[in-house]
């Protein structure tokens, strides 16, 4: 059984474990971690990781693609990661995702953050990640993906590692109409289950699902407790350089066993 967040929502799946892959999976984890960070294998079972998975597509075309992914601790720190790429591996070049990078290394898929206890994991508040999209040496548009975490304590010994998947969109495809017979409702359900969900244009308009003004004044006001924390959060609402999407939402973040649903292989 493998608890995780497929866009913020808890799904479960049952796996038949043929002749012990999903261990020897592990265990390869396990190497290629220990190897990035400079410990032994051994030392790296008794840590605490956290997988941070976020990809984004983005269909207009842009030459340029970064991201600032930024944690929050409970006392307010921030640290902003520095260790990741974009890159595009798939065959579908819309598709942005974040790798970590060790010198000439860089992973296949995920950032492995590694924590020597679960209450050094715990202190983690919130998680944003914002993707700027330029053409020309000008930002055309960025995205503001934003969780407020809570991490779940193991039941068992064994179970330390977390993990956050994010598949994220334009905000203009929930939005859109769709008939329920096309690829674009696949691509809505993606966003579906953010709490908060907005397209604020470069002029400051806020667009939301709802026309409530109260609505609109609640996600101004947390953009702006947001860019307390992050530069690059700071820059798209107070110079409004762009257009930008804002999605947010709660999550409660569980361990599961086995890193079988990530790819870190390194290249």
């Amino acid at each position: 059984m493998c608890s995780m967040f497929y866009n913020n929502r808890s799904f479960n799946r049952n796996y038949s474990d043929s002749g012990n892959c999903l261990n020897i999976i592990h265990n390869k984890d396990v190497e290629v971690i220990s190897n990035i960070y400079g410990i032994s294998e051994k030392e790296m079972r008794d840590k605490y990781i956290l997988y941070l998975d976020f990809e984004y597509f983005y269909p207009s075309y842009c030459d340029s693609i970064s991201a600032e992914l930024t944690l929050t601790l409970n006392d307010g720190s921030k640290y902003t990661l520095p260790a990741y790429k974009v890159r595009r591996p798939f065959p579908n070049k819309n598709w942005n995702i974040l790798s970590m990078r060790n010198k000439r290394k860089i992973s296949d898929r995920a950032i492995p953050l590694v924590f020597d206890s679960f209450d050094e994991l715990n202190r983690i508040s919130h998680i944003s990640c914002v993707w700027k999209f330029s053409a020309q040496g000008l930002v055309e548009f960025a995205s503001i993906i934003s969780y407020e975490t809570a991490f779940l304590p193991s039941t068992k010994e064994s179970d330390k590692i977390y993990c956050i998947v994010s598949y994220d969109i334009p905000v203009f495809y929930r939005l859109r109409e769709t008939d329920g017979n096309n690829a674009d409702d696949e691509k809505a359900t993606l966003m579906c289950n953010y709490d908060t969900v907005a397209c604020i244009t470069d002029a400051g308009e806020v667009q939301t699902s709802s026309a409530d003004v109260s609505d609109i004044l609640r996600i101004c006001t947390r953009l702006l407790q947001l860019s307390e924390t992050s530069e690059a959060i700071a820059e798209l609402t107070q110079n409004n350089i762009c257009d930008h999407d804002f999605c947010e939402a709660k999550i409660d973040v569980q361990p599961f066993p086995e890193s079988r649903l990530m790819r870190i292989m390194y290249d």
